[in-house]
């Protein structure tokens, strides 16, 4: 159990009380009352090309961005277990599920979505390969990055400090032996169309009760 008095918690909820500023200033906004979402949304546009299995971005093109929704990313104080592992896999699955019925119920807002995804903080450097083989069996693909600059990479800094900050304030227990200098982001997207067909909706049938196709077991290993 977190303490709920000194410093650390005081320093905690200043940075809740952060990031629930900088959400609304982003425009993030939830989506589904759903308890078991692990998702919240908010609309961009391509800044440069992207080359997906199924399809090619180009800039300008909407995009939907997903951002996970930390208060509900707990781990476990006595770590985690495939019991855990299993369990947020599927949170995760219905949370596309959702997601999918969600657009297609406000087509006049999410119509011309080309893709949804976004980058995946609070990775260590050696855990992009796990991340990229569980955002896989979800449908998500890794999209590689532009190279950067000096000047590119400095800026791209601060954002591992936010990211290991909001870790540090909303699961601590996932934040051990990772620092804002072990950290980095990684980019996930899925094509709107393949995000409908593995998890759209069939006609009369519950967004809860549908089973994604092309999704193996998540294994034990798939979260450190």
């Amino acid at each position: 159990m977190q303490p709920t008095s000194g410093p650390a918690s005081l320093v905690r909820r200043a940075i809740r009380s952060l990031d629930a500023y900088l959400c609304r200033r982003s425009g993030i906004k939830v989506f589904s009352d759903d308890p078991n979402c692990l998702l919240r949304i908010s609309l961009a546009q391509a800044r440069q090309p992207m080359v997906l299995s199924d399809t090619r971005i180009e800039p300008g093109e909407r995009l939907l961005v997903i951002h996970f929704w930390n208060d509900r990313l707990q781990v476990p104080a006595t770590g985690i277990d495939l019991r855990w592992v299993r369990r947020t896999f599927q949170r995760f699955a219905l949370s596309f599920r959702l997601l999918s019925q969600y657009m297609a119920e406000h087509p006049e807002e999410y119509g011309a979505v080309r893709a949804v995804g976004g980058e995946a903080g609070y990775l260590s450097l050696d855990q992009h390969e796990t991340m990229a083989s569980v955002a896989g069996r979800l449908g998500l693909e890794v999209v590689a990055q532009a190279p950067r600059g000096a000047w590119e990479r400095f800026l791209a800094f601060w954002p591992r400090v936010h990211g290991w900050g909001l870790l540090w304030a909303f699961n601590p227990q996932a934040a051990r032996g990772k620092t804002p200098w072990n950290m980095a982001h990684q980019s996930l997207w899925m094509s709107r169309a393949k995000l409908d067909r593995i998890y759209g909706r069939p006609q009369g049938k519950p967004a809860s009760d549908r089973q994604p196709e092309e999704m193996g077991r998540p294994e034990a290993q798939a979260v450190h």
